[in-house]
């Protein structure tokens, strides 16, 4: 056989070789396109149907109420369903609820997780207390205000429906920025009464005795550590008032219950030449009281 032959037959039955590997290589992706295909239907079908859905982190609502918000059912398939659509759904309808997540566990569990505001403050309106979240949000219309809850004072027309924000936009962001410096600075259930009534002349009420002229928001942070400062000073159980509106200076003083009953209005400060300012780049750590 010549070598032109030779060549001739190589060159043959390496085009056989490839077309052989072509259709080889075309048959094992139909077959495994076809697999994908009959498994992505199952799956959707027949396979990872919800069996049973569980609930947790609820205090305020049953496991039967969040799942009946949400909307899902046993029965469904765990791929087809809208997990935002039913984290809304349960936002929505059960205002306690803060933050939820709905997870997936194979091969037929939901686990629905939520996590609820804390009673942060109400509105006393009429004959109802509005309890409020840090945010705002009137959680529920009670009968009787909340445990460790501050009462809010100086909402003129507030929006009183459930689920909503007790107040316009315009005005939330002044009472959100007290409530985050509150929070940050004082233990659940010491702040008992916040005043917002004027906007320069802010106050609270700590553990219902002793009363704190703030003034305007402006710094804000300052003001309330040499709040902090002069009520770790003076830890006894008296009625007092106490006037940091200055955010330099702290006047303290020692009042009767009948005079803190009786007046709103801040301390007039004794300028005797002895009351010491607090340092500017301390917090109140020298802060001093004014008896």
């Amino acid at each position: 056989m010549s070598e032109m032959q030779n060549d001739a037959l190589a060159r043959y039955y390496s085009k056989k070789k490839r077309r052989r590997r072509r259709r080889r290589v075309l048959f094992y992706t139909l077959l495994i396109f076809f697999i994908v295909m009959v498994i992505t239907v199952l799956s959707l079908t027949v396979f990872f149907n919800i069996r049973s859905i569980t609930v947790s982190g609820a205090a305020h609502y049953t496991s039967e109420q969040i799942v009946s918000a949400s909307g899902l059912e046993t029965g469904e398939n765990m791929f087809r369903i809208d997990k935002f659509k039913a984290i809304d759904a349960i936002k929505a309808k059960l205002p306690y609820v803060k933050e939820v997540t709905v997870r997936r566990r194979l091969p037929g569990r939901l686990v629905i997780n939520v996590v609820e505001s804390t009673p942060f403050a109400y509105v006393a309106w009429g004959d109802k207390y509005y309890i409020l979240s840090d945010t705002l949000k009137v959680l529920e219309a009670a009968s009787a205000p909340p445990e460790g809850a501050s009462e809010l004072v100086g909402i003129v027309t507030p929006n009183t429906t459930v689920g909503e924000i007790i107040v316009a936009d315009d005005d939330a962001a002044p009472v959100l920025n007290m409530f985050s410096a509150l929070s940050g600075s004082f233990a659940e259930g010491g702040v008992t009464q916040i005043d917002m009534s004027q906007p320069y002349q802010l106050s609270i009420v700590y553990q219902g005795r002793a009363r704190i002229f703030i003034g305007g928001q402006d710094n804000l942070a300052r003001k309330l550590a040499l709040v902090k400062y002069v009520l770790d000073e003076n830890s006894s159980n008296e009625y007092a008032e106490i006037d940091v509106s200055s955010g330099v200076r702290a006047f303290y003083r020692s009042v009767t219950e009948a005079e803190w009953n009786g007046n709103t209005e801040p301390i007039e400060p004794v300028d005797d030449g002895d009351e010491p300012s607090v340092d500017e780049e301390n917090d109140g750590e020298n802060g001093e009281n004014n008896e």
